[in-house]
Protein backbone atom coordinates (compact mmCIF):
# COMPACT_ATOMS: atom_id res chain seq x y z
CA UNK A 1 0.00 0.00 0.00
CA UNK A 2 1.59 3.91 -0.86
CA UNK A 3 2.48 5.61 2.29
CA UNK A 4 -0.40 7.68 4.13
CA UNK A 5 0.07 11.29 3.82
CA UNK A 6 -0.33 12.93 7.45
CA UNK A 7 -1.51 16.29 8.71
CA UNK A 8 -1.03 17.28 12.14
CA UNK A 9 -3.25 20.75 12.13
CA UNK A 10 -3.53 20.49 15.93
CA UNK A 11 0.06 20.07 17.26
CA UNK A 12 -0.67 16.90 18.56
CA UNK A 13 2.45 15.34 20.54
CA UNK A 14 3.95 13.33 18.18
CA UNK A 15 3.72 10.42 20.79
CA UNK A 16 -0.09 10.24 20.61
CA UNK A 17 0.47 11.00 16.83
CA UNK A 18 2.28 7.65 16.08
CA UNK A 19 -0.41 5.71 18.02
CA UNK A 20 -3.02 7.34 15.63
CA UNK A 21 -1.64 6.86 12.50
CA UNK A 22 -0.57 3.57 13.40
CA UNK A 23 -4.35 2.88 12.83
CA UNK A 24 -4.45 3.58 8.95
CA UNK A 25 -1.24 0.72 8.43
CA UNK A 26 -3.85 -1.87 9.32
CA UNK A 27 -6.13 -1.34 6.15
CA UNK A 28 -7.24 -3.73 3.52
CA UNK A 29 -4.59 -3.88 0.35
CA UNK A 30 -6.56 -6.09 -2.06
CA UNK A 31 -8.14 -3.99 -4.70
CA UNK A 32 -11.07 -5.99 -4.93
CA UNK A 33 -12.32 -6.34 -1.25
CA UNK A 34 -15.23 -4.02 0.16
CA UNK A 35 -15.76 -4.46 3.86
CA UNK A 36 -18.85 -5.69 5.48
CA UNK A 37 -18.46 -1.62 7.14
CA UNK A 38 -17.85 -0.66 3.62
CA UNK A 39 -21.08 -2.09 2.03
CA UNK A 40 -23.76 -0.39 4.38
CA UNK A 41 -22.20 3.21 3.95
CA UNK A 42 -23.81 5.37 1.26
CA UNK A 43 -22.86 4.25 -2.45
CA UNK A 44 -22.17 7.42 -3.46
CA UNK A 45 -19.58 7.39 -0.97
CA UNK A 46 -18.06 3.60 -1.55
CA UNK A 47 -17.75 4.65 -5.15
CA UNK A 48 -16.08 7.86 -5.24
CA UNK A 49 -13.83 6.25 -2.56
CA UNK A 50 -12.65 3.04 -4.83
CA UNK A 51 -12.55 5.60 -7.65
CA UNK A 52 -10.23 8.33 -6.08
CA UNK A 53 -8.24 5.83 -3.97
CA UNK A 54 -5.47 8.58 -3.13
CA UNK A 55 -7.76 10.72 -1.46
CA UNK A 56 -8.40 7.72 1.22
CA UNK A 57 -4.34 8.31 1.42
CA UNK A 58 -4.85 11.30 3.21
CA UNK A 59 -5.73 11.91 7.01
CA UNK A 60 -5.40 14.90 9.90
CA UNK A 61 -3.98 13.30 12.67
CA UNK A 62 -7.30 14.98 15.29
CA UNK A 63 -9.81 12.90 12.87
CA UNK A 64 -8.64 9.43 13.10
CA UNK A 65 -9.06 9.92 17.34
CA UNK A 66 -12.33 8.07 17.30
CA UNK A 67 -11.50 5.59 14.95
CA UNK A 68 -8.52 4.06 17.04
CA UNK A 69 -10.46 4.52 20.02
CA UNK A 70 -12.44 1.91 18.36
CA UNK A 71 -9.63 -0.27 17.30
CA UNK A 72 -7.92 0.18 20.76
CA UNK A 73 -11.34 -1.72 22.00
CA UNK A 74 -11.61 -4.12 19.80
CA UNK A 75 -7.66 -5.31 20.40
CA UNK A 76 -7.86 -4.91 24.27
CA UNK A 77 -11.06 -7.25 23.81
CA UNK A 78 -8.77 -9.83 21.31
CA UNK A 79 -6.24 -9.66 24.07
CA UNK A 80 -8.87 -10.27 26.65
CA UNK A 81 -10.46 -13.50 25.12
CA UNK A 82 -6.56 -14.77 24.52
CA UNK A 83 -6.03 -15.56 27.79
CA UNK A 84 -5.78 -18.99 28.70
CA UNK A 85 -9.49 -20.79 28.98
CA UNK A 86 -9.03 -21.99 32.73
CA UNK A 87 -8.52 -17.76 33.40
CA UNK A 88 -11.22 -16.66 31.14
CA UNK A 89 -13.52 -19.72 33.14
CA UNK A 90 -13.13 -18.54 36.34
CA UNK A 91 -13.82 -14.89 35.82
CA UNK A 92 -17.27 -16.27 34.11
CA UNK A 93 -18.17 -18.21 36.95
CA UNK A 94 -17.73 -14.77 39.12
CA UNK A 95 -20.41 -13.52 37.42
CA UNK A 96 -22.87 -15.96 37.96
CA UNK A 97 -22.13 -18.79 35.54
CA UNK A 98 -22.82 -22.32 36.77
CA UNK A 99 -20.49 -24.86 36.91
CA UNK A 100 -22.32 -26.96 34.97
CA UNK A 101 -22.43 -24.51 32.10
CA UNK A 102 -18.73 -23.33 32.39
CA UNK A 103 -17.66 -26.62 31.48
CA UNK A 104 -19.38 -26.58 28.18
CA UNK A 105 -17.77 -23.31 27.44
CA UNK A 106 -15.58 -23.87 24.23
CA UNK A 107 -13.35 -20.53 23.77
CA UNK A 108 -12.28 -19.74 20.13
CA UNK A 109 -12.82 -23.27 19.11
CA UNK A 110 -13.11 -24.42 15.30
CA UNK A 111 -16.87 -24.78 14.74
CA UNK A 112 -16.49 -28.22 13.28
CA UNK A 113 -15.32 -29.18 16.95
CA UNK A 114 -18.59 -28.08 18.57
CA UNK A 115 -20.88 -30.30 19.82
CA UNK A 116 -24.77 -29.95 19.90
CA UNK A 117 -24.37 -29.04 23.36
CA UNK A 118 -21.63 -26.97 23.94
CA UNK A 119 -21.34 -22.93 24.17
CA UNK A 120 -19.53 -21.57 21.35
CA UNK A 121 -17.45 -18.29 21.92
CA UNK A 122 -15.52 -16.89 19.26
CA UNK A 123 -14.11 -13.51 19.53
CA UNK A 124 -12.74 -10.99 16.61
CA UNK A 125 -12.30 -13.61 13.32
CA UNK A 126 -12.48 -12.38 9.91
CA UNK A 127 -14.24 -14.33 7.67
CA UNK A 128 -14.78 -13.42 3.28
CA UNK A 129 -17.09 -14.72 0.53
CA UNK A 130 -17.18 -14.07 -3.22
CA UNK A 131 -19.93 -12.04 -5.02
CA UNK A 132 -19.70 -12.30 -8.79
CA UNK A 133 -21.42 -9.10 -10.18
CA UNK A 134 -23.78 -8.99 -13.07
CA UNK A 135 -20.85 -7.69 -15.48
CA UNK A 136 -18.64 -10.58 -14.36
CA UNK A 137 -16.52 -8.84 -12.32
CA UNK A 138 -15.86 -10.74 -8.72
CA UNK A 139 -15.40 -8.99 -5.32
CA UNK A 140 -14.76 -10.31 -1.84
CA UNK A 141 -16.94 -9.31 0.79
CA UNK A 142 -14.74 -9.08 4.25
CA UNK A 143 -16.14 -8.97 7.94
CA UNK A 144 -15.02 -9.04 11.06
CA UNK A 145 -17.55 -10.03 13.88
CA UNK A 146 -16.38 -8.35 17.26
CA UNK A 147 -18.16 -12.11 19.62
CA UNK A 148 -20.48 -14.56 18.57
CA UNK A 149 -21.70 -16.05 21.89
CA UNK A 150 -23.90 -19.38 22.23
CA UNK A 151 -25.01 -18.79 18.03
CA UNK A 152 -25.36 -14.83 18.21
CA UNK A 153 -23.12 -12.06 17.12
CA UNK A 154 -22.18 -9.52 19.46
CA UNK A 155 -21.52 -6.16 18.30
CA UNK A 156 -19.57 -3.29 20.57
CA UNK A 157 -20.24 0.17 19.80
CA UNK A 158 -18.95 3.61 20.93
CA UNK A 159 -21.24 6.39 20.59
CA UNK A 160 -23.74 8.61 22.02
CA UNK A 161 -26.15 8.31 24.38
CA UNK A 162 -29.25 9.69 21.94
CA UNK A 163 -28.06 7.41 19.14
CA UNK A 164 -29.31 4.44 21.30
CA UNK A 165 -32.23 6.50 22.76
CA UNK A 166 -33.36 7.36 19.38
CA UNK A 167 -31.74 4.36 17.30
CA UNK A 168 -30.56 5.87 14.45
CA UNK A 169 -28.02 3.36 13.54
CA UNK A 170 -30.23 0.46 14.41
CA UNK A 171 -30.64 -0.16 11.08
CA UNK A 172 -27.51 0.10 9.79
CA UNK A 173 -26.25 -2.09 13.05
CA UNK A 174 -28.94 -5.07 11.64
CA UNK A 175 -27.45 -5.22 8.03
CA UNK A 176 -23.81 -5.23 9.49
CA UNK A 177 -25.17 -8.15 11.54
CA UNK A 178 -26.77 -9.61 9.13
CA UNK A 179 -23.40 -9.85 6.68
CA UNK A 180 -21.79 -11.59 9.48
CA UNK A 181 -24.26 -14.27 9.66
CA UNK A 182 -24.57 -14.32 5.82
CA UNK A 183 -20.48 -15.22 5.62
CA UNK A 184 -20.83 -17.61 8.72
CA UNK A 185 -24.28 -19.15 8.82
CA UNK A 186 -22.81 -22.01 10.75
CA UNK A 187 -21.71 -20.03 13.53
CA UNK A 188 -24.47 -16.81 13.09
CA UNK A 189 -27.57 -19.33 13.87
CA UNK A 190 -29.87 -16.57 16.22
CA UNK A 191 -32.15 -14.17 14.36
CA UNK A 192 -31.38 -11.71 16.83
CA UNK A 193 -28.14 -9.36 17.33
CA UNK A 194 -26.78 -8.03 20.44
CA UNK A 195 -25.54 -4.81 20.56
CA UNK A 196 -23.33 -2.96 23.47
CA UNK A 197 -23.63 0.41 23.76
CA UNK A 198 -20.59 1.94 25.54
CA UNK A 199 -21.80 5.68 25.57
CA UNK A 200 -19.09 8.55 24.77
CA UNK A 201 -21.06 10.94 26.43
CA UNK A 202 -23.02 9.63 29.39
CA UNK A 203 -23.54 11.74 32.26
CA UNK A 204 -23.84 10.35 35.85
CA UNK A 205 -25.84 13.76 36.78
CA UNK A 206 -28.40 13.29 34.28
CA UNK A 207 -28.65 9.68 35.25
CA UNK A 208 -30.01 10.79 38.79
CA UNK A 209 -32.16 13.32 37.41
CA UNK A 210 -33.92 11.47 34.96
CA UNK A 211 -34.96 7.89 34.95
CA UNK A 212 -35.56 7.95 31.44
CA UNK A 213 -32.07 8.27 31.19
CA UNK A 214 -29.50 5.08 31.09
CA UNK A 215 -29.12 3.92 34.53
CA UNK A 216 -25.39 2.79 32.91
CA UNK A 217 -22.41 3.38 30.80
CA UNK A 218 -22.85 0.49 28.75
CA UNK A 219 -26.28 -1.19 27.84
CA UNK A 220 -27.27 -3.70 25.73
CA UNK A 221 -29.91 -4.17 23.13
CA UNK A 222 -31.34 -6.81 20.81
CA UNK A 223 -31.80 -6.06 16.87
CA UNK A 224 -33.46 -8.40 14.64
CA UNK A 225 -31.44 -9.90 11.52
CA UNK A 226 -32.44 -10.17 8.03
CA UNK A 227 -33.04 -13.58 6.59
CA UNK A 228 -30.26 -14.96 4.93
CA UNK A 229 -32.22 -14.72 1.53
CA UNK A 230 -33.03 -10.93 1.94
CA UNK A 231 -29.27 -10.81 3.39
CA UNK A 232 -27.61 -12.17 -0.10
CA UNK A 233 -30.52 -10.06 -1.91
CA UNK A 234 -29.06 -6.80 -0.12
CA UNK A 235 -25.20 -7.58 -0.95
CA UNK A 236 -25.90 -8.71 -4.46
CA UNK A 237 -27.66 -5.45 -5.39
CA UNK A 238 -25.30 -3.14 -3.53
CA UNK A 239 -22.53 -4.91 -5.23
CA UNK A 240 -24.17 -5.04 -8.82
CA UNK A 241 -24.53 -0.73 -7.91
CA UNK A 242 -20.87 -0.41 -7.21
CA UNK A 243 -19.51 -2.20 -10.19
CA UNK A 244 -21.77 -0.42 -12.41
CA UNK A 245 -21.41 3.20 -10.82
CA UNK A 246 -17.42 2.58 -11.01
CA UNK A 247 -17.83 2.79 -14.76
CA UNK A 248 -19.87 5.88 -15.07
CA UNK A 249 -19.29 9.86 -14.75
CA UNK A 250 -19.57 11.05 -11.56
CA UNK A 251 -22.50 12.86 -12.85
CA UNK A 252 -24.34 9.74 -12.87
CA UNK A 253 -24.05 8.60 -9.02
CA UNK A 254 -27.27 9.12 -7.02
CA UNK A 255 -26.84 11.52 -4.51
CA UNK A 256 -26.80 10.82 -1.42
CA UNK A 257 -30.44 10.70 0.70
CA UNK A 258 -31.77 12.93 3.66
CA UNK A 259 -31.31 10.25 5.96
CA UNK A 260 -27.57 9.10 4.76
CA UNK A 261 -26.73 12.79 4.54
CA UNK A 262 -28.08 12.92 8.18
CA UNK A 263 -30.00 15.91 7.56
CA UNK A 264 -32.03 17.74 10.31
CA UNK A 265 -35.35 18.59 9.98
CA UNK A 266 -36.60 21.70 8.08
CA UNK A 267 -37.24 24.90 9.82
CA UNK A 268 -40.13 26.96 8.66
CA UNK A 269 -39.47 31.05 10.04
CA UNK A 270 -42.19 33.38 10.66
CA UNK A 271 -41.18 37.00 10.42
CA UNK A 272 -44.21 39.11 11.59
CA UNK A 273 -42.47 42.66 9.76
CA UNK A 274 -40.87 41.00 6.18
CA UNK A 275 -38.33 44.58 6.41
CA UNK A 276 -37.14 42.79 9.52
CA UNK A 277 -35.35 39.38 9.08
CA UNK A 278 -32.45 39.26 11.44
CA UNK A 279 -34.49 37.36 13.71
CA UNK A 280 -37.68 35.60 13.42
CA UNK A 281 -40.75 36.22 14.89
CA UNK A 282 -41.26 32.29 15.89
CA UNK A 283 -39.99 28.76 14.41
CA UNK A 284 -42.27 26.11 13.28
CA UNK A 285 -41.47 22.36 12.02
CA UNK A 286 -43.68 22.04 9.51
CA UNK A 287 -45.12 24.91 6.74
CA UNK A 288 -49.05 24.23 7.66
CA UNK A 289 -48.08 25.56 11.57
CA UNK A 290 -45.83 28.57 9.84
CA UNK A 291 -48.72 29.52 7.82
CA UNK A 292 -51.30 29.19 10.02
CA UNK A 293 -49.58 31.58 12.11
CA UNK A 294 -49.37 34.06 9.43
CA UNK A 295 -52.51 33.54 8.86
CA UNK A 296 -53.67 34.36 12.09
CA UNK A 297 -52.19 37.78 11.99
CA UNK A 298 -53.20 38.84 9.09
CA UNK A 299 -51.16 37.67 6.41
CA UNK A 300 -48.86 40.75 7.13
CA UNK A 301 -45.36 38.66 7.92
CA UNK A 302 -43.74 35.78 5.41
CA UNK A 303 -42.95 32.62 6.10
CA UNK A 304 -38.95 31.60 5.12
CA UNK A 305 -37.93 27.50 4.89
CA UNK A 306 -34.77 27.27 5.76
CA UNK A 307 -33.72 23.16 4.88
CA UNK A 308 -32.08 21.14 7.83
CA UNK A 309 -28.28 21.09 8.03
CA UNK A 310 -26.57 18.42 7.21
CA UNK A 311 -24.20 16.75 9.22
CA UNK A 312 -22.88 13.61 7.61
CA UNK A 313 -20.42 15.45 5.10
CA UNK A 314 -18.09 17.08 7.03
CA UNK A 315 -17.03 13.15 8.27
CA UNK A 316 -16.57 12.05 4.62
CA UNK A 317 -13.11 11.26 3.20
CA UNK A 318 -14.28 12.28 -0.63
CA UNK A 319 -16.16 15.34 0.26
CA UNK A 320 -13.05 16.99 -1.36
CA UNK A 321 -14.43 15.58 -5.01
CA UNK A 322 -18.18 15.51 -4.21
CA UNK A 323 -20.34 17.75 -6.15
CA UNK A 324 -23.39 17.25 -3.91
CA UNK A 325 -21.06 18.39 -1.11
CA UNK A 326 -19.58 21.28 -2.74
CA UNK A 327 -23.37 22.70 -3.52
CA UNK A 328 -24.65 21.77 0.23
CA UNK A 329 -21.55 23.73 0.94
CA UNK A 330 -22.05 26.61 -1.01
CA UNK A 331 -26.07 26.74 -0.02
CA UNK A 332 -24.79 26.76 3.91
CA UNK A 333 -26.14 23.50 4.54
CA UNK A 334 -23.33 21.96 6.19
CA UNK A 335 -23.56 22.30 9.86
CA UNK A 336 -20.49 22.46 11.80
Amino acid sequence: MADMVFTNKNNISPFLAVWLAMNEYRQETRPNVISATTLIRPLRQVVLARKYKDLSKQADIADLVNSRMGTALHDSIEKTWSQEPAILKSLLGQFGIPTAMLDKIKIQEPVENIQEDDIPIWVEQRHEKEVTAKSGNKYIISGQFDAVVSWRVFDNKSTSVWTHIYGSNDKKYAEQGSIYRWLVPNMIKDDLMQIEHIFTDWSGVKAMQDKQYPQSRILSKTLPLLSYVDTEKMIQNKIDLIDYYLSQDDSALPLCTDEELWREKDIYKYYKDPSKTSRSTANFGTEAEANFRLSADGNIGIVIKHPGGVKACKYCSVQNVCEQYKQLKLTNQIKD
